[in-house]
């Protein structure tokens, strides 16, 4: 004998009246979590490290490839909250191509790896002159909400290098 269910639905143009209502009539307490939700978070150094290095190279590829949208959302809450994305795009759009020359990992300590990156962005300054941005990058990488993030970086502007066509 097959039991039936019984299914409830909400027409769409009720949906944004009860969530309201839902909301206006929860408690302060209900919403409340007081936990750390990193506490019970088993986080194994090294494959944090080797976690990290591949997310920060996957986002060198992402801004090769110029997929910004990806590239920004390999970002933290901080970060996104310091960049819009069209801030972002900004700042990284007139690089032609991005190579990595070294990488170093510095420390990976209290759930955060921190990595020195040192790359050269081309960059087209005009139809006839490019130039070469010597790069030195600190990023520290950990996870938000259950996710490996980019928590911060810190860039540097070592040198420049014009080039003629």
């Amino acid at each position: 004998m097959n039991e039936g269910t019984i299914g409830f639905s909400i027409p769409i143009s009720q949906v944004y009246e009860r969530v309201s209502m839902w909301s206006d009539t929860a408690n302060d307490d209900e919403l409340n979590y007081d936990g750390d939700p990193t506490l019970y978070q088993d986080i194994d150094p090294n494959a944090l490290e080797e976690d990290s290095e591949y997310l920060i190279s996957y986002f060198y590829e992402t801004l090769n490839v110029r997929d910004y949208f990806t590239a920004y959302s390999l970002l933290g809450s901080d970060l996104q909250s310091n960049y819009s994305y069209q801030e972002f795009r900004e700042l990284i759009v007139h690089s032609i191509d991005i190579e990595i020359n070294s990488r170093e990992s510095l420390s990976v300590e209290d759930g955060i790896a921190t990595f020195k990156i040192n790359s050269d962005h081309e960059i087209r300054t005009d139809e006839d002159t490019r130039e070469t941005h010597h790069f030195e990058t600190i990023y520290e990488v950990g996870y938000e909400n259950d996710q490996l993030k980019i928590l911060n970086l810190e860039r540097e502007l070592l040198s420049k290098t014009s080039h003629s066509n």
